[in-house]
């Protein structure tokens, strides 16, 4: 068993990324098109489909994770970081470093195997969730520590992912 600020923390934070993942592809679904497109994995005629069942999957885990369905939630959503993964790789492996990789909108990363390193190690974290939590009742100070830990943990996270994109855009100029 793990102390249930440790659960609420890991599935309230994965249910923010999910969620503002969703947001953004929703805000452009041209673009997410577009970058589905560039993996080159998938027909022209399935893009459509696939891009708004994406979406569809990210606001379904990011709502699960808040939920007492939550270890369904937990299990979709590695699931999804595992295709992410996947489809990464595979590019990589293709030599086509240059494309968006289309995680959160248009942020520049390109592709990188620190995209593929970054997502197997959120896939571990997220796994944590699926053990069960201790029984303790929460207290005020547990719901201030879950805040402060999605705060801390999403400036780590856009951190990374700007420094991910800098080492892309270093590596594009210096050739």
């Amino acid at each position: 068993m793990i102390d249930p600020v440790v659960s609420l923390s890991i599935r309230a934070g994965f249910a923010l990324l999910f969620a503002v993942s969703a947001v953004e592809k929703a805000k452009a679904p041209s673009v997410f098109i577009l970058q589905l497109e560039q993996y080159q994995l998938l027909p022209k005629s399935l893009l459509g489909v696939v891009g708004a069942s994406i979406i569809l999957l990210e606001l379904g885990v990011a709502t699960l994770l808040i939920t007492p369905l939550y270890y369904e939630g937990v299990l979709f959503g590695t699931l999804l970081l595992s295709v992410y993964a996947g489809a990464i790789l595979i590019n990589l492996l293709r030599g086509r470093i240059w494309m968006d990789c289309g995680c959160l909108g248009t942020g520049g990363e390109g592709l990188s195997y620190w995209l593929v390193i970054r997502n197997l190690t959120l896939l571990t974290i997220l796994l944590i969730a699926l053990i069960p939590p201790g029984q303790r009742q929460l207290l005020w100070l547990d719901y201030w520590t879950v805040t402060l830990t999605i705060f801390a943990t999403s400036i780590g996270y856009l951190g990374l992912n700007i420094l991910i994109a800098a080492n892309f855009r270093s590596k594009m100029w210096w050739g």
